[in-house]
């Protein structure tokens, strides 16, 4: 290699190695914070014990300040340069991925997976081996080639970001219940309940945390429908017995404390709820909550009776008032005091279009969800 094409070598590895470390910090960046800014700062809760508070922007900037710091070190020693610069970001970009492949178990005394105490030390010797052998072929054979050097580059780091986000804990119920409930913890119970809004999937904790969320706001009679409920009553409160299925911060104490009672040993969910709806001591919020039990629970003619009880006085909200017509149709005689015409030709049309003829139950059941999904009779009818 003559003196020029030396020079242009230069030239051209530093370009790469300078759009590399641009590359890592931003994806470091954004990894951090935007994808898993809520799984670090409920691993760390976790593992301080709630002693230390952690800020999602400093600690995405604080973690990838670190890691670029290391990597320096590292490209001290094994000097790979040219085609081969985005590879020695390997390890920097494995780190992130360990850090964030934590689950639940984390919350509970767990952690990281104990697969990656070996695996982690035999990828990280296999690593040095090929970067050693990457170095040697560039120093026999240098490609001054600019395109070449970053078409290559660009793949390999591609490539590492997908190792990245594969190990990382992506789940997405996951995700939205540590979202939620750092909504909550910070008071932005509507911003909790936007989060993954649109979204058919949900968990048992994801759905008792927007309950929640909704109770803080008085809209569970107002909105409990409009999300995904598989679990009937006990989608509404976390049981002490069910720890597992808590996150840390917003767990089975945080709920009845919220509610201003406890259940009695042994004392079933709607029992305990039934029980506290008509004491004036707890929160006003635990008639909706049985009421919305009953609902859940499929239980019409039981709520029927109860919210004549529980509310006699007050504006029925709506899923309450959508639960009365539905009884005004399936029990001759009932009339109930529902007086919004908009909801009434709103039922006409559900009538209508069940009575209409599908290819299949599962078709019709797709159709009705797509026109009444986020009503109490599609809930009612076809959960």
């Amino acid at each position: 290699m003559n003196q020029n094409e030396y020079t242009s070598f230069r030239r051209n590895t530093r370009y790469i190695a300078i759009g590399c470390s641009v590359f890592f910090l931003v994806f470091s960046f954004m990894y951090l914070y935007f994808l898993q800014g809520n799984l670090m700062e409920a691993t760390h809760f976790s593992f301080a014990h709630g002693k230390t508070s952690y800020s999602p922007l400093w600690g995405a900037i604080l973690i990838t300040l670190v890691l670029l710091l290391l990597h320096k070190g590292l490209q001290f020693l094994l000097r790979l340069k040219g085609r081969w610069t985005a590879v020695s970001y390997f390890l920097m970009m494995l780190m992130l991925g360990v850090m964030t492949d934590v689950d639940r178990s984390a919350f509970h005394g767990g952690g990281i997976p104990s697969f990656w105490c070996w695996l982690f030390p035999l990828l990280v010797v296999v690593y040095v081996l090929v970067a050693l052998f990457l170095r040697k072929i560039e120093d026999i054979n240098p490609s001054n080639n600019l395109l070449n050097m970053l078409i290559v580059n660009a793949i390999t780091f591609l490539l590492l970001c997908l190792m990245t986000v594969l190990i990382g804990n992506t789940e997405v119920n996951f995700n939205h219940e540590l979202a939620v409930e750092r909504n909550i913890r910070k008071g932005k119970n509507i911003e909790a309940l936007k989060i993954g809004r649109k979204s058919l999937e949900t968990s048992k904790a994801l759905t008792i945390l927007r309950a929640n969320a909704m109770a803080r706001e008085g809209l569970l009679a107002e909105k409990l429908f409009e999300y995904p409920q598989l679990y009937r009553s006990d989608g509404l409160l976390f049981k002490t017995a069910d720890s597992e299925k808590e996150c840390l911060r917003i767990n089975a104490d945080s709920l009845y404390s919220f509610l201003q009672a406890e259940p009695n040993e042994g004392e079933r969910t709607m029992d305990f709820l039934k029980r506290i709806a008509r004491m004036d001591s707890v929160n006003s919020s635990a008639k909706d909550y049985y009421l919305c039990g009953l609902l859940l629970d499929k239980r019409v003619s039981e709520f029927v009776g109860e919210v004549k009880d529980l509310l006699s006085e007050q504006e029925l909200p709506r899923y309450y008032k959508e639960a009365l017509l539905w009884q005004e149709n399936q029990v001759s005689g009932f009339q109930s005091s529902v007086n919004d015409s908009i909801m009434r030709k709103h039922f006409d049309s559900f009538l209508q279009k069940r009575e209409e003829s599908y290819i299949s139950k599962v078709v019709e059941r797709n159709k009705m969800r797509e026109l009444f999904g986020d009503t109490y009779w599609w809930y009612v009818t076809y959960r």
